[in-house]
């Protein structure tokens, strides 16, 4: 009996001592100064070729199938871009056709100008106030350009405002994205061959998207269609892009839609501009 609790005690030591060897190796071996000897840097660096052998031939397949797809994209990209290279011709013909075309209505019926007419004066964003940064800007064109107040100022990516102070060398252009009670502008929304009209009122900053108002029109207006002004005003020309339907919505009293559209002109970086000078001679 005596033995058996001697063992018993004998087992429980060991298991003990076992466990403390153990722990003390772990802790020796998370400590980030220690000195690594021979067998485990062999260890390691077995592991580490081992496993790059392995991974080796799944990274090359990996990288493979990555290449394939980039050039298959740029392939893609590059058909589109000769498509549309190749019809650029087509429409460039088209313009120069209907140009004609409208050049000899014009003679026919004596009218000196339509609400299509401008040229383009290029220029460049000098400065605008910190407080007011959705507002005016500033840009380096002025009266010895030609330049006049209520002309339209736009972007590469549409309607951004129109001209309200100018000086010799410098104009003032007062943004869309003010919400100028003053700059409301009658827009038209393309729906299939046919046209309906509204109001632009306002402009939301956080959603980037004007507001358009005061439209009865009761059919379905599809998301993506295409918003350009009227030129139904002295200011700002026929055909001029605002931007694409986001969001179709009615008002209080369920009778009249609301139009939030999205426009693509980044109000944050606004530095070169194009003043739209309307032609009244031809």
């Amino acid at each position: 009996m005596y033995r058996k609790n001697n063992k018993s005690k004998y087992m429980i030591l060991i298991i003990m001592f076992t466990i403390l060897v153990i722990i003390g190796l772990i802790t020796l071996i998370m400590k980030d100064d220690r000195k690594i000897g021979r067998i485990e840097t062999f260890l390691k660096d077995s592991t580490f070729l081992v496993g790059k052998v392995v991974s080796a031939p799944f990274n090359f397949i990996t990288d493979k199938f990555t290449e394939i797809k980039e050039k298959n994209d740029i392939y893609d990209k590059y058909q589109n871009m000769k498509k549309k290279y190749e019809q650029t011709a087509v429409y460039l013909s088209k313009i120069d056709e209907l140009e004609h075309i409208i050049k000899e209505l014009k003679t026919l019926n004596n009218i000196d100008y339509t609400t299509a007419d401008y040229s383009y004066l290029n220029a460049t964003v000098m400065s605008r106030d910190v407080g007011f940064w959705y507002d005016t800007i500033t840009i380096n064109r002025g009266k010895n350009n030609d330049v006049k107040n209520n002309m339209a100022v736009i972007t590469s990516n549409g309607l951004i405002g129109k001209v309200v102070n100018v000086t010799t060398f410098t104009s003032t252009v007062k943004l869309l994205s003010s919400n100028d009670l003053n700059m409301k502008i009658s827009v038209k929304i393309k729906i299939d061959n046919d046209y309906i009209y509204g109001l632009l009122t306002g402009y939301d900053t956080k959603s980037k998207c004007y507001i358009i108002e005061g439209i009865s029109y009761a059919g379905e207006i599809p998301v993506d269609s295409v918003v350009t002004t009227t030129g139904m005003s002295d200011v700002f020309p026929s055909g001029i892009l605002v931007g694409t339907v986001k969001l179709v919505e009615t008002d209080n009293f369920d009778l009249a839609k609301i139009i939030k559209v999205k426009s693509e002109v980044n109000y944050d970086q606004l530095s070169y501009v194009t003043v739209l000078k309307r032609d009244l001679s031809d």
